[in-house]
């Protein structure tokens, strides 16, 4: 085709382009379906009249406002045309219309409409028009088409804005890919503008655009870098959950390309030298270290495909990921996302089976019977990181085969990590684990049902089982058989799991876990049952069947746990138990005048134990009103009436059933009347709610209308005494609940601390009450079973008008936010219920309503809340009966108009009336709630207006109300949690889904907040005395919504100039968080150049404007210091720093603002710190790895040096040597900034000069030049050198020695704890470099500690004067015995006293009764001291000196703080990791380990170094059995003498620490534990496993045989206790309980082992006493943990 055909056809592109849909009359629904299905009869007809057709339906598919019902329906006739059209006969017809004009049409209709249309339309309509494209693709005409829509959709893909379009224009690039329209090479070759905005629908200038784009695409701009700006591109959407699927198929698509086309490989290795097929490794690997938060959606939408690709790019990528440094073990310093990447890698990739160097490193694996995968799994699976371990589970789990089993090593790994699993604190982390379960558990049914057809019985190979708790590890059967141990094993953990004293975590991981397996039905196999009985060595094998009466009693004591989702979870799994497990109640409960107590109780332990459990539990809930106790007895009630009939014929459960309805109403009945009469009786013996919330359980179910077997009569007769009583509650307590500040009504304000817990009771009390008492009415609506009639016929006109009254009226009056928020829940499922009916008395309620809501609005006026109280929930509790519709409209209609009414107060009111406040509140609740998402969107432009409109309003109320629901709309429109942002430029999200383009109301709106700020003001304050000016709230809250609109949206292109003149005027606001968010947005659209004309600008004048001056510097801040730019050209680079260094005279030396002068010089020390340092955050301007002198940066900026230092002198010798003149100085913290400022870049530039001179003694002489200026100046020094002065190397020793000198001149705590901080870092550094003999123990090392320890010396050191001093000092002391233990024998006494005071207080500071810092601190003081725990390139090896920081390294594994638990965790692993220790994991050389397997690893290496330590005994003695170690005075020889003395006496007898122990807790609110994290049971059992290994030389007679007397009058005390209470389902689940008989059995444990070791001989009493104990009916884990003789 010749030029000018070229240029016509673009001409006509362009023509067609700018045609703007014609204006059309929206159709009904139903007549735009019937025109698309008349096409067959439409088209052959007419052609002319064709043409209008086709027009119509090009506008009604590009119309916007259409029901969101009905938005597919014009897509789908403007799809049919086109189908309709394709394969039409005609003659002319397809000429006519298959042109380049329905093309474009249609690509522009897809892109407008993909946002807002369903998504089974727009994916149909791509379809038909790459299918249209596909026929026409030999035209020229289609080709020039084609190149427009690749860069159109480029345009769109870069620029950022649009998600919805965005995805659109990937759709369609890999649509086209995939049918081989285009190649990977065109969308390369095509080089787009990214700010081309508005391409749909306008191409003046595409055509241009294009042009200039194919201009520059023939550059000879490499193909790696092609590649690279490609993927970054695409990686930006790949971040968002919206957009990721679709721009991982599209890259996987391209990559494709070019393995697949012979064009694009060709083309590609034209412009690549060497020529090469581009690969995907570079660019994802590169995407990956930008961003590290992608790693999981690369995991899941990009990485399976592209390694399927090509085997050479697989080994590439596998070598990328250090995938030889994974396989061997050494983990040291690998990030999370490489280990986590190279599991996936290497699962696909050996799936494939196309990985030479995997075949290399497999050849170990594969002879063990495991995958590559599983081999590299089993080093991760106690991973410090969670998501690490997490998937090294998943893909240790993942079964090859679908029914070959697991090896048998596979099986024993999960023996020993699962447990560190159920231990997870992450909730996403635990989540996942019980879905790889799932996967492993779906695996491992189908083979024990294998096992269980082929091998039949096995009862006669039970005697090779021997008495190991590891099955798994001696069992001689094959792997199939393991699988059943292993299931044998597991349910028996996870029963121990699920005891009393276990944590949240355990508890419900476990607890899920049971539910996979009873939903698997692995528990009723009979394989399964029999590998328990050979692990409990017991002849009766239901008695240890999952579903047994002892694990049937954990659960019911789980049912009154304090989490809701525990208690659920082991109700759900009590519902499954077998009917011959359950024994429900035979006979009426209790009678209405029963009562009962603690001297009753007793009676009814020969009951079923469910009905002992509800007795307890009914209890347990009147005497203390917890909300978990009321809660389990719910759930044990439900469980006992859906299972009372089971045993029984349906005549006696009826009965049974009737009775239990009988006595919960009759008792609930007693409860109200004694709430009416005296309150404060009800809140201290008649909790109500726990009545409310047991007939909830029981009238919810969906079998109750079944179960109940009720009569209309008997049916009304108890739905009426529920309202009654629902009603007479709210009566009670309304005069509590409808107070503005119902805290303070009872009782005035007191300090007596009984008073205020009454008015909390009384308040908990109320609102507990009416909560449940609506959600009782909430079940009685909603449940369709509710009566044997149905739904529809049970509750007539007058239940659901009184319902809905009584509901309402409570909305209207509470004021208490915790109640009405169950109650508005109830009153919109009575409006929905109502709204459903045919009747149409009943389907008009919610009308009658609305109506009344809108009077109380109007009533309720002048009684203004800041949230309306329950007004909104009223209105929304109606529409939500009326979602979408007329009713809808009509309503929001209504409450706009009110909103916008104007004010007027009269003069002579008292109280003015502003019902406009309630209107907006409504409106907010409105628009943010979900469920009306779709039909407000009509509504939004005109709220938006109206919201604005208030901002500008004199009234408070009005304005403050009006800025919420500002808020609330920017938050629906733009996503997140709030206006507010802190993530400065980074706030906006790419491809935000709020465009100017759909709401064109948005960019009027943000004009109008923006002017409507007033003009900036000259300076800070007045001229002569600096004086702050206020700023009214009036203009903050219009500027902030508008910026921050701008700051997500961007600007609009229409306004760009308007808006970025007003966005400047705000850098001259007198409020500084206006300025300073002007600067953020404006800095990331202005060129730092620009920004330094206009500062310099300002300085021509007589006086700067302060103001404007300042504004400018935060902008260029903004520029300069957070997104800091890579310099290519030299002269560039130099030309901004000469411009930067030019400022200073102005900005600092002759400015008298200290502000500016300070905003300044952060400026100027940011640009030195870049020179000299690679800023991982904010992509510093340097390679990594070059050296420093090579960098263009700095060494421009070392030209300036010179220059630089005699300017901060010159200001430093007027501000500190001279001081500044007291007139115009604002304040002390605002020179102080000056100050500080000047300090660091006094420092900065010594650094700099040192690493250009090679001269470390000037950055040591400028830091001893500030040690003189006081310590503002002194901290920031060293805050700064701490921080930035390891970039020139300063060697360790100078910096140890200019620190002591510091320290020495100094008591000021400002100044001391820098100074000890950095000092701490320091001899860290040079501890390593002595231990790793890289540095030889010299004199001046020696000389080094003796300065310290003359500083540091108890002695002559005062008081800390802050708790940050101390901590410290706690630090620095940890460095300096690493240090004393380094340089030689730590055996002279002085030494072993400062370490023993040291590690006391570690000892005294790692207690839950120290703060977190403190904790931190302790912890950080350890990790300081680690180099002296091991010595380099040698195995692990015990001082006995060194055992109390064993133990403390032990006690922060076991905080409850996470961070405390990751830096211990570091600090065992650093300890562990040497390649000749015995006691490494799996041959690694350098390990990452997690807390709890840190934890487990510490005490293994304790027991096998330190068996024969004495002072080991004595501490696990005192652990084991919970004697209080938190005393740092009873401190721990090294010959274990100071306790000897006390060995007879020093344990407290068992019988008064279980008196203690069984004290009942009768408040309502409990305290909380310190430490929620660690398990005293499972320390107990931890540290009596270190005693059993001990040696007898280590054990101390006169102790053992102390201990074994405990123990004989610990189980007479146990077993006497057992008889008197009849039981210990009851008193042994208290925790404290639970943990004493726990500590006792694992005592007893020691004692039998010392037995059989001949230390202590042999008691008959201790063998009688386990078998009475064995014969009591004692808590089943106690039963299961009695040791065998």
């Amino acid at each position: 085709m010749d030029l000018s055909s070229e240029r016509g056809l673009e001409d006509q592109i362009n023509t067609t382009l700018n045609e703007k849909p014609q204006l059309v009359e929206m159709l009904p629904e139903a007549e735009i379906r019937q025109m698309s299905r008349g096409m067959n009869v439409l088209i052959p007809k007419d052609i002319t009249y064709l043409d209008e057709t086709h027009m119509m339906h090009v506008s009604l598919a590009r119309a916007g406002r259409i029901a969101s019902h009905s938005r597919g329906t014009p897509l789908d006739a403007f799809t049919s045309f086109l189908e309709h059209i394709l394969a039409s006969c005609v003659t002319g017809l397809r000429k006519k219309f298959l042109s380049v004009r329905t093309l474009y049409r249609a690509f522009d209709v897809y892109v407008e409409r993909s946002g807002d249309a369903h998504a089974k339309p727009t994916r149909h309509l791509l379809k038909v028009l790459v299918g249209l494209i596909v026929q026409t693709a030999a035209d020229e005409a289609t080709t020039l088409l084609i190149q427009h829509i690749v860069y159109s959709s480029l345009c769109l893909i870069y620029a950022f804005e649009d998600s919805c379009h965005a995805k659109a224009a990937m759709n369609i690039l890999n649509a086209l890919l995939q049918k081989n329209i285009i190649y990977a090479s065109s969308i390369l070759m095509t080089k787009p503008n990214s700010s081309s905005k508005n391409i749909i629908g306008h191409a003046e200038s595409l055509t241009d655009c294009m042009v200039d784009s194919l201009n520059a695409s023939r550059s000879r701009e490499s193909i790696e870098d092609r590649i690279h700006n490609f993927v970054s591109r695409l990686m930006e959407w790949l971040q968002h959950a919206d957009t990721a699927p679709v721009a991982g198929r599209l890259l996987v698509t391209v990559f494709e390309s070019f393995h697949r086309t012979t064009e694009s490989r060709n083309l590609l290795a034209s412009l690549s030298s060497p020529p090469r097929v581009a690969g995907w490794v570079a660019p994802v690997v590169h995407a990956m270290h930008q961003h590290p938060g992608l790693v999981e959606n690369i995991e899941i939408h990009l990485l399976p495909s592209l390694l399927r690709l090509d085997a050479s790019e697989s080994d590439e990528f596998l070598h990328a990921v250090s995938i030889d440094r994974v396989v061997n073990g050494n983990l040291d310093g690998l990030p999370e996302e490489k280990l986590r990447m190279c599991l996936i890698a290497v699962s696909v990739i050996e799936e494939v089976g196309t990985s030479a160097i995997l075949y290399e490193l497999s050849g170990n694996a594969r002879v063990q019977g495991l995958t590559i995968t599983q081999s590299i799994s089993l080093h991760l699976l106690i991973h410090a990181s969670a998501s690490v371990r997490v998937a090294a589970l998943k893909f240790l789990t993942y079964a090859p085969s679908s029914i070959g089993p697991f090896p048998v090593q596979i099986l024993r790994t999960l023996q020993q990590t699962l447990p560190q699993f159920h231990a997870e604190t992450d909730a996403r982390a635990r989540n996942e684990f019980c879905n790889s379960m799932r996967g492993f558990f779906s695996h491992v049914e189908v083979i024990v049902r294998r096992q269980s057809r082929s091998q039949g019985s096995f009862q006669e190979d039970q005697h090779q089982v021997g008495s190991s708790s590891h099955p798994l590890i001696t069992s001689g059967f094959g792997d199939m058989m393991g699988h059943s141990f292993f299931l044998g094993w597991y349910v028996d953990f996870l029963v121990q799991e699920l005891q009393p004293t276990a944590s949240y975590p355990r508890h419900i991981s476990s607890l899920k876990i049971l539910k996979l397996l009873a939903d698997y039905g692995l528990c009723s196999t009979r394989g399964f049952v029999l590998a328990m009985s050979r692990i409990t060595r017991s002849k009766d094998l239901l008695f240890f069947e999952f579903y047994s009466v002892q694990v049937m009693r954990v659960l019911l004591d789980l049912c009154m746990d304090p989490f809701d989702d525990v208690r659920s979870l082991a109700a759900t799994l009590l519902n499954m138990l077998p009917n011959s497990m359950l024994a429900a109640p035979t006979e009426p409960l209790l009678t209405k005048a029963e009562t009962i107590t603690s001297s009753n109780i007793n009676q009814h332990l020969g009951d079923p134990v469910l009905s002992f459990f509800l007795k307890r539990a009914e209890y347990l809930m009147r005497r203390t009103g917890r909300a978990d106790y009321a809660d389990g007895l719910g759930r044990l009630y439900d469980l006992s009436y859906s299972r009372c009939g089971e045993n029984v014929s349906t005549r006696d459960a009826a009965t049974i059933r009737a009775s239990i309805l009988e006595h919960l109403l009759g008792s609930l009945e007693d409860d109200v009347r004694i709430a009416q009469h005296d309150l404060q009786a009800a809140v201290s013996s008649a909790p109500v709610h726990g009545r409310f919330i047991t007939l909830r359980y029981i009238i919810s179910r969906t079998d109750f209308a079944k179960l109940s077997d009720l009569d209309t009569q008997q049916w009304r007769r108890m739905h009426n005494r529920l309202v009654t009583c629902c009603s007479r509650i709210w009566i009670a307590v309304k005069g509590v609940l409808c107070y503005d500040s119902p805290e303070g009504h009872v009782i005035a304000d007191s300090e007596d601390e009984e008073i205020d817990d009454c008015v909390k009771d009384t308040l908990s009390f109320c609102w507990r009450a009416l909560k449940e008492a609506s959600a009782l009415i909430n079940a009685m609506i909603l449940n369709p079973n509710y009566c044997r009639m149905g739904a529809k016929n049970a509750l007539d006109y007058e239940d659901l008008r009184s319902l809905g009254n009584l509901t309402l009226t409570q909305l209207a009056e509470l004021r208490h936010r915790g109640a009405f928020s169950t109650v508005s829940q109830t009153f919109a499922a009575c409006c929905t219920r109502c709204a459903m009916s045919e009747n149409p008395m009943i389907s008009g309620l919610p009308t009658i309503w609305y109506q009344e809501t809108l009077s109380c609005i109007e009533a309720k006026a002048s009684a203004l809340t800041r949230r309306s109280a329950g007004l909104p929930a009223m209105i929304t509790g109606v529409l939500s009966a009326y979602a979408s519709g007329r009713v809808f409209d009509s309503a929001v209609s209504d409450l706009q108009a009110i909103a916008s009414l104007k004010v007027a107060i009269a003069a002579d009111v008292a109280e003015p009336r502003f019902p406009q406040v309630h209107a907006l509140n409504c409106l907010k609740d409105i628009f943010t709630n979900s469920r009306f998402g779709p039909a407000t969107e009509s509504h939004l432009a005109k709220t938006l207006t109206i919201a604005v409109d208030c901002l500008g309003n004199n009234i408070w109320a009005i304005r403050n109300c009006g800025l919420m629901l500002l808020k609330a709309l920017l938050t629906r429109l733009m996503g997140g949690t709030g206006i507010s942002s802190t993530r400065q430029h980074q706030s906006r999200r790419t491809g935000s889904k709020l465009t100017y383009a759909k709401y064109p109301v948005l960019a009027h709106l943000v004009l109008r907040l923006l002017q409507g700020s007033s003009t900036p003001s000259t300076g800070f304050g007045d001229k002569d005395g600096y004086k702050p000016v206020g700023a009214s709230s009036q203009r903050m809250s219009t500027v902030f919504p508008a910026m921050e609109i701008i700051e997500r949206v961007g600007v609009s292109a229409f306004h760009k100039d308007l808006i970025m003149r007003l966005l400047t005027a705000q850098l001259g606001s007198p409020v500084w968080g206006l300025r300073e968010k002007a600067a953020k947005i404006l800095g990331g659209i202005h060129d730092r150049q620009v920004v330094l004309d206009d500062i310099s600008s300002l300085l021509q004048g007589d006086e700067p404007i302060q103001n404007t001056l300042h504004g400018n510097l935060l902008c260029l801040k903004v520029i300069v210091c957070d997104k800091p730019q890579r310099y290519s050209d030299r002269d560039d680079y130099e030309t901004f720093l000469q411009s930067l260094v030019g400022l200073f005279d102005g900005l600092v030396l002759l400015n008298s603002c200290p502000i500016t002068a300070a905003t300044y010089l952060d400026i100027l020390n940011q640009v030195i710190a870049n020179a000299m340092i690679r800023n991982k955050e904010n992509d510093s301007m340097f390679a990594e790895g070059q050296p420093m002198s090579e960098h263009m940066t700095y060494s421009v900026m070392s030209q300036h040096i010179v220059t630089l230092n005699e300017k901060f002198a010159s200001k430093w010798a007027v501000i500190v040597d001279g001081g500044l003149p007291r007139t115009n100085l604002l304040s002390g913290p605002i020179t102080d900034s000056l100050i500080s400022a000047l300090s660091r870049g006094r420092v900065l530039l010594g650094i700099l000069q040192a690493a250009t001179t090679g001269r470390e003694q000037a950055v040591l002489d400028v830091l001893r030049c500030l040690g003189k200026a006081g310590d503002i100046a002194v901290s920031a020094a060293i805050h700064c050198f701490n921080d930035l002065g390891g970039a020139f190397r300063l060697s360790a020793h100078n910096a140890i020695v200019l620190y002591i000198d510091l320290l020495k001149r100094t008591d000021s705590a400002t100044y001391r704890i820098p100074l000890m901080e950095g000092l701490a870092t320091f001899l860290d550094s040079y501890n390593t470099l002595l231990r790793s003999r890289e540095i030889t123990c010299t004199v001046e090392a020696i000389t080094i500690k003796e300065n310290l320890t003359q500083i540091m010396d108890l002695r002559n050191v005062k008081t800390p004067a802050s708790p940050e001093l101390a901590h410290a000092a706690l630090e620095l002391r940890g460095a300096l015995l690493a240090l004393a233990c380094i340089l030689g024998p730590f055996d002279c006494p002085k030494d072993r006293r400062k370490l023993e005071i040291w590690t006391g207080m570690l000892r005294l500071a790692c207690t839950q009764r120290s703060d977190l810092p403190t904790r931190l601190a302790a912890v950080s003081s350890l990790g300081y001291f680690k180099a002296a725990l091991r010595p380099c390139h040698s195995k692990a090896s015990f001082r006995p000196e060194f055992l109390r920081v064993y133990l403390a390294v032990y006690d922060t594994l076991l905080d409850d703080d996470e961070d405390v638990r990751e830096k211990a965790a570091a600090v065992t692993s650093w300890i562990l990791s040497n390649p000749t220790s015995p006691h490494d994991l799996a041959g690694t050389r350098n390990i990452t380990l997690s807390a709890v397997a840190a934890a487990e690893k510490l005490l293994e290496i304790l027991q096998t170094l330190c068996k024969d330590s004495k002072p080991l005994f004595w501490e696990t003695l005192r652990r084991m059995t919970g004697t209080s170690i938190d005393d740092p005075n009873d401190r721990i020889a090294d010959d274990g003498n100071p306790m000897e003395s006390r060995s007879l006496g020093w344990l407290t007898p068992v019988k008064d620490l279980l008196a203690s122990a069984m004290k009942e807790d009768t408040s309502l609110f409990v305290e909380e534990k310190q430490n929620l994290y660690i398990d005293p049971v499972q320390e107990s059992k931890r540290w009596a496993s270190v005693l059993h290994a001990m040696s007898i030389d280590s054990i101390y007679e006169p102790a053992a045989a102390s201990l074994q007397e405990w123990v004989v009058k610990g189980l007479e005390c146990l077993t006497e206790v057992a008889a008197k209470e009849g039981g210990g389902s009851g008193w042994t689940s208290k925790p404290d309980v639970f943990t004493l008989g726990m500590q006792v059995l694992r005592a007893t444990s020691v004692i039998l082992v010392w037995h059989r070791k001949g230390l202590l001989a042999p008691e008959p009493s201790v063998s009688d006493l386990l078998r009475s104990f064995k014969l009591a009916e004692m808590h089943p884990i106690w039963l299961r943990n009695v040791p065998e003789e």
